[in-house]
């Protein structure tokens, strides 16, 4: 039998890796490979210090209340449960606008605004814009009554306007087969 070998031959000379050609190319590009590491160090340090840092709490309350007889016994007649009930009409309570709005005021009056991320710093843009100003001394100016109307309106929209950030940044969910809810808060 005639069998072809098509095949080069085995040649160790050719397999080896030259490590002195390996560094003389990174020497060749070291002005390259320099800048790319000092662009790349300087947009990562940009980036990160130019970054809001974003903040998240987290806690569990227990809902329900321990050792009532009467509530197991109607938890086996209903197929949702009392209990469950009970914890899903918590969750919608801390859902809720009104509760959002008592917060935002509880908060007014007792921090400053610039202590607290919601109640100032970034707020600021939307509560304090060159048009409202303009508007107050108008008001200042002219009618004392419509000036107070306009101030109380302008807090109210304030109030609605931050209980609506803040609902937007709350998660509230109840935690599977307890009788706990879990309440979280990202604020950047």
């Amino acid at each position: 039998m005639n069998q072809n070998n098509h095949y080069m031959p085995y040649n160790e000379e050719e397999e080896e890796i030259n490590i002195k050609e390996i560094f003389q190319t990174l020497i060749k590009g070291k002005w390259i490979i320099a800048l790319s590491f000092i662009l790349v160090t300087a947009v990562t340090i940009w980036y990160t210090f130019n970054q809001t840092p974003i903040y998240e709490a987290s806690t569990q309350i227990l809902v329900g209340a321990a050792g009532n007889q009467t509530a197991a016994i109607f938890d086996i007649m209903t197929p949702l449960g009392n209990s469950q009930m009970e914890i899903n009409n918590q969750v919608e309570i801390l859902k809720s606008r009104s509760l959002a709005e008592n917060t935002i005021k509880n908060l007014m009056e007792n921090y400053s605004p610039d202590s607290l991320y919601i109640l100032g710093k970034g707020q600021e843009e939307k509560m304090e814009s060159t048009l409202n100003r303009v508007k107050n001394w108008i008001l200042f100016l002219g009618n004392r009554g419509a000036e107070d109307e306009e101030l109380i309106s302008s807090r109210e929209d304030t109030i609605r306007s931050l209980a609506y950030t803040l609902q937007e940044a709350i998660t509230i969910t109840p935690e599977r087969n307890t009788q706990t809810i879990r309440i979280s808060i990202k604020s950047p």
